[in-house]
């Protein structure tokens, strides 16, 4: 660093030395300063740009040498001399419209080291290796006091002093203290995983303790859920510190199931038990109708996402959510297919059924096996003993008088 500054010094006097030669007067610089009649500088180009309009082009010449050498010192980090050198061409009167920018940058550099890009209204700043906040008036919010710190995100950022971690909110006030040996920030949960002596915890951003600090493992949360591992066995736990012994998959990262106890139910991102956890049974919700299959009491009811019930049915078994709807078993054994509305669009009658796949669905009826399209129509005659699903190619393996063979969607034999 010091022989950079070194450098640039040197330059600077050197073209200076040539600036006084070439106005041909004697007395030193700084008398130069006072006694020359400052060179008539105008702006031209693009914002940033050094190019200037002088009196003489030796003027606007040291003009640009003075603002490219102050750059230099500050991109360098010298703020004290590159200050030096921009109050030198203003005090010449070089009229570059960034030099009291220049100038300002510097003067923060002095007193604040680096400055970081503002986020949420607050930089990160940097002086002997320790960080802080400021704000856009240049008050310092958080002092520099840590040796590290993120930027903010959510409104917190992470900061470590004396070797731990915790958290600050855009007040400068650490609201976790830095008593941790990790923390991790999931918005979503407004929830901190933190870590100290190797084991796991999770706290709120009011400081509550969410998850006790004694797990071995705790992994990011999904879809609003923790899950803890302790001795290999996991627990699962919403950002309000509930407990479950279950979790299930999560509905376009809204509504989650969960379970305990041997009961379901589901709980949005926020970790609120939006539908209790009353039913023996749940499914993923359509995607289309927003409604879900539960089960309770040995019959499939349909509720919405506020919990309410829709329709009651006389259903004993359903399985295989997807956009297209749900196979079903009524209270006779016989299997169907209802909507994404619950409304059976094909008639419970078949002795088993399967999920639909490339439109079309495998159902047995009377010990022989077909497939049906998604109107209900039979494409494939029942004559099968045994039938698997079409794959993506559009084939499928079926067994017919004991020979196994590969079928087309149209039932061609092709193997």
């Amino acid at each position: 660093m010091k022989s950079i500054r070194i450098s640039i010094f040197v330059a600077v006097l050197v073209a200076t030395a040539g600036y006084i030669h070439a106005q041909n007067t004697s007395p030193p610089i700084i008398m130069q300063e006072q006694n020359t009649t400052r060179p008539n500088v105008q702006q031209q180009g693009t914002q940033g740009s050094p190019t200037t309009t002088p009196a003489t082009p030796n003027a606007a010449n040291q003009c640009n040498t003075w603002i490219r050498t102050g750059r230099d010192l500050y991109y360098n980090k010298d703020y004290q001399a590159a200050l030096e050198v921009f109050n030198r061409a203003i005090r010449a009167g070089c009229r570059n419209s960034d030099l009291n920018d220049w100038k300002t940058r510097c003067e923060d550099g002095i007193k604040f080291g680096e400055i970081d890009s503002y986020r949420n209204d607050l930089a990160r700043v940097k002086k002997d290796d320790k960080y802080g906040f400021i704000d856009r008036s240049k008050n310092l919010v958080a002092p520099m006091i840590y040796e590290e710190a993120g930027h903010f995100g959510g409104n917190i950022s992470r900061v470590k002093r004396n070797g731990k971690w915790g958290i600050v909110n855009t007040s400068g006030t650490e609201i976790i203290s830095c008593i941790y040996d990790e923390v991790r920030y999931f918005s979503e949960t407004s929830c901190v995983i933190v870590t100290l002596n190797g084991k796991h915890g999770v706290i709120n951003l009011l400081g509550n303790m969410i998850i006790p600090i004694k797990y071995d493992v705790i992994e990011n949360p999904r879809a609003g859920i923790f899950e803890a591992r302790l001795f290999g066995e996991s627990t699962y736990f919403s950002g309000t510190g509930k407990e479950y012994d279950r979790r299930g998959t999560a509905y376009y990262r809204r509504l989650t199931i969960v379970g305990k106890n041997n009961k379901y139910g589901y709980v949005n991102n926020e970790g609120i038990e939006v539908i209790p956890l009353i039913y023996d049974e749940v499914k993923n919700f359509f995607e289309s109708t927003k409604l879900a299959l539960v089960k309770k009491d040995g019959i499939y009811l349909i509720i919405d996402e506020s919990g309410k019930i829709r329709r009651t049915t006389n259903y004993l078994t359903a399985d295989y959510v997807s956009d297209k709807g749900a196979w079903v078993q009524n209270d006779k054994g016989k299997y169907g297919y209802i909507n994404p509305n619950g409304e059976e669009f094909i008639t419970c009658q078949y002795d088993y059924a399967y999920d639909f796949r490339e439109n079309l669905a495998r159902v047995r009826l009377n010990n022989l096996w077909g497939f049906i399209d998604t109107q209900g129509n039979v494409v494939i005659p029942f004559r099968y003993n045994r039938a698997n699903n079409f794959d993506r190619d559009g084939y499928a393996k079926v067994l017919l008088n004991g020979e196994e063979i590969i079928i087309d969607k149209q039932g061609n034999r092709v193997k």
